[in-house]
């Protein structure tokens, strides 16, 4: 492991236990004053390392982050490595001790169950890849990963068929079910690239954060038609093209939830459609977001970066709520365009949040 490569690992977990951990950390750091020269310098190297997602960002955590990032840089070469070490150490341990402070955006609910995606590889302890063929696409466990403090669903164009499909897409599903509180994700959808050259960024792709009872055996889901389904709650279903020109475009997306019967057949949506569609002026899937659902016994509550968008009346006196698991998903929809480019979705956490006692 390089210096680089421990620098990275380092401020990603830092900056984690920073914003778990109150104010007096952040007053430390407001005191690092490494210089005009070294700031401009690490802000340079360290984006080219996109180690700061938010490039474009003037809030107060921005500059914390880009503070410290130039201080490491500019001082890792009198550093020794097993110095490295000991603080790589150091800020894991804060890290974790923090971790059960993260706070709820929505008041009434205490952090439960998350994955911040901080390793390397999935957690196959807490999640089970999506592998169907469904639609356009073949979704392959290969093309989950874990990098950088991010999942990445890379879909990608195949030069040969899988099981009749040159699109493959991507998936993870909670081996935990879930019921009532708070869930959330910040996610950023597409690589905001148009490969093909067409004049659209990321056709053909369909993202999607919900939650339905899923058949997870060993860690593989194979369907989205299990039996078991009465609930299905879609937080977003995003596509940067659609058949449906109102619900086609980086600036909105689909939210509700889908009630289905016991002949597998759907009930219907709440809200009704087109009722459903969120479209938020000047709004980029591209980047980052946070998208979260209040869910209890007489309603769900869709949010976008903190924001209520959408209001699902959904009593539990009048519909059977299930125990869901949560999915992280792309595909290539029949109702996208045939022939999807190279893309991708990186989710840098998911959180669940119950209702405290």
């Amino acid at each position: 492991m390089n210096k680089i490569t421990i620098m990275r690992t380092f401020c990603k977990s830092f900056f984690k236990a920073l914003q778990n951990s109150g104010s007096y950390f952040t007053s430390k750091i407001k005191k690092i004053d490494p210089g005009v020269d070294a700031v401009n310098e690490g802000f340079i190297k360290f984006r080219e390392r996109k180690l700061l997602k938010n490039q474009k960002s003037e809030n107060e955590e921005y500059h914390l982050q880009a503070k410290l990032l130039a201080s490491l840089y500019y001082y890792t070469n009198t550093i020794k490595m097993k110095h490295l070490y000991l603080l790589l150490g150091l800020v894991t341990v804060l890290s974790c001790s923090t971790q059960r402070e993260i706070k709820c955006p929505v008041d009434g609910y205490i952090l439960d169950w998350s994955d911040e995606f901080d390793g390397t590889i999935l957690d196959t302890t807490k999640w089970a890849y999506r592998v169907d063929n469904k639609h356009r696409s073949i979704q392959l466990k290969k093309n989950v990963h874990v990098k950088d403090g991010s999942l990445v669903l890379e879909l990608i164009q195949l030069k040969e068929p899988v099981e009749g499909k040159f699109a493959s897409g991507a998936g993870i599903v909670t081996k935990r079910r879930f019921r009532y509180g708070y869930y959330e994700v910040k996610a950023k959808l597409g690589s905001g690239k148009d490969t093909d050259g067409d004049g659209f960024k990321d056709d053909g792709w369909h993202h999607a954060f919900w939650a339905m009872a899923a058949l997870v055996e060993s860690s593989e889901v194979n369907t989205t038609y299990p039996d078991i389904r009465r609930t299905e709650i879609d937080c977003f279903e995003n596509a940067s093209d659609h058949e449906h020109e109102a619900e086609s475009g980086l600036d909105r997306f689909t939210q509700h939830v889908i009630v289905w019967k016991e002949n597998g057949k759907e009930w219907g949506r709440l809200p009704e459609p087109p009722g459903d569609i969120t479209e938020i002026p000047g709004f980029d899937a591209n980047k980052w977001h946070t998208y979260g659902f209040k869910w209890d016994e007489k309603e769900i509550l869709f949010y976008v970066d903190g924001e209520i968008q959408q209001i699902a009346i959904y009593p539990a006196d009048k519909f059977e709520h299930d125990m869901v698991n949560v999915w992280l998903t792309a595909i290539s929809a029949n109702w996208c365009k045939a022939g999807a480019q190279d893309s991708r979705a990186e989710y840098d956490y998911f959180r669940y949040f119950k209702p405290k006692e």
